[in-house]
């Protein structure tokens, strides 16, 4: 671990600066943001170091562009702070693989419902390139108590960098303050940023600024409305292809970024599901989203890979693991590229989801899961 160690800044300022470097923030928020809130619900420094500030204003009013993943995540967790889950809580964490993998929230616990015959809230939290770091930040944020935790794994997952990993300990991309992932990425890297969401929330209004320049200018709310799915139609062959070969290039070669950060990113994952079970959820590692019959035995290093190190986390943490795809009737017509799902795929995915998570969600719930002649 040595040779990843860097020189991170882990200096702290008095609290008096920060406390005016907050209300500067806040300030600058008062401007571009127009908050629409009644007057009694005004925004106190708690509100900015939980992340309980965006939900002061609407979503299309909050979010950037209209596919503003990090938006989006930060928002949702922010009205979860507020208004915490009354039926039990299902949770999707993971990148782009998740956000796409499922049609709609009440379609999944529908789903559900008729799987393990107990009635759920299922939240997709899934955003494009979320790093375990995202993750941890995520699970840190949410309502404490019973509630089960999907962790999306794939390759990808455990390629990513430091670059794409310590941002998050100052709220970025992620609109999110974690402690836990600060004093993770200190004990691991040595040294860690300052422990602040308000770099996070400078760069967020700065980029807010900057898109919608020309509403704001005319003294308007910018209304984005949050776009979840992205991809359209099947890729051809020979595009699916290129697909592969390119992992294999970058994130896959030799000595890359797989090679070098798959043991962080387990680390990473352990620690994200050990939180999840000190706050009260169960948690579950769920295969992510992929046309194996298409890909073939091309990416089966990184998957014994990282599938090792998954049960390895089990074994220490006492989760469960899935993998949806056996039961699942996929075909590579079902996926735009290799991993991402289009709608016919989805509600096949949905189905096999459903299927494994019934035993976890329903031992939460302690009943039993219905047999397929009981179901609904």
């Amino acid at each position: 671990m040595s040779n990843r160690r860097t020189a991170m800044s882990s200096a702290r300022g008095p609290a008096s600066r920060a406390l005016v470097a907050l209300c500067a923030v806040v300030a600058l928020l008062a401007g571009p943001l127009v908050w629409a809130r009644p007057a009694a619900a005004a925004i106190n420094v708690d509100d900015y170091t939980s992340g309980r500030f965006t939900t002061h204003t609407s979503e299309p009013a909050f979010l950037r562009y209209p596919t503003d993943d990090a938006g989006h995540v930060s928002y949702r967790v922010g009205a979860l702070k507020i208004h915490p889950p009354t039926l039990l809580p299902v949770y999707l964490l993971g990148d782009s693989l998740v956000r796409e993998c499922i049609t709609t929230q009440g379609d999944m616990a529908a789903r559900l419902a008729t799987a393990s015959g107990v009635t759920t809230s299922v939240y997709d939290l899934g955003s494009g390139n979320q790093s375990f770091a995202e993750t941890l930040a995520i699970i840190d944020n949410l309502p404490p108590g019973p509630g089960v935790v999907a962790i999306s794994v794939s390759q990808n997952r455990f390629a990513r960098t430091d670059a794409q990993i310590r941002p998050q300990v100052q709220a970025s991309p992620l609109l999110l303050q974690s402690t836990t992932l600060w004093r993770f990425i200190l004990k691991v890297f040595g040294s860690a940023p300052r422990n602040s969401i308000l770099p996070g929330i400078k760069a967020y209004l700065a980029d807010y600024r900057l898109r919608n320049a020309a509403t704001l200018a005319k003294g308007r709310t910018p209304h984005n409305v949050y776009v979840q799915h992205r991809q359209n139609g099947v890729l051809p062959p020979d595009r699916k292809q290129h697909f592969v070969a390119s992992w294999l290039a970058t994130k896959g070669a030799p000595g890359g970024a797989f090679d070098q950060w798959d043991d962080v990113n387990g680390l990473l994952l352990e620690r994200a599901v050990t939180r999840a079970q000190q706050r009260g959820m169960t948690v579950v590692l769920m295969e992510g989203t992929c046309d194996r019959a298409f890909v073939g035995s091309a990416w089966d290093r990184y998957q014994w890979a990282y599938r090792t190190i998954c049960q390895k986390v089990v074994a220490d943490t006492g989760a469960t693991y899935i993998d949806p795809y056996p039961i699942a009737g996929l075909v590579s017509d079902d996926f735009h590229d290799v991993i991402h799902l289009l709608e016919p795929g989805r509600y096949k995915w949905m189905d096999a989801l459903a299927t494994q998570l019934a035993p976890t969600v329903a031992g939460v719930a302690g009943t039993t899961p219905p047999s397929p002649a009981q179901a609904p």
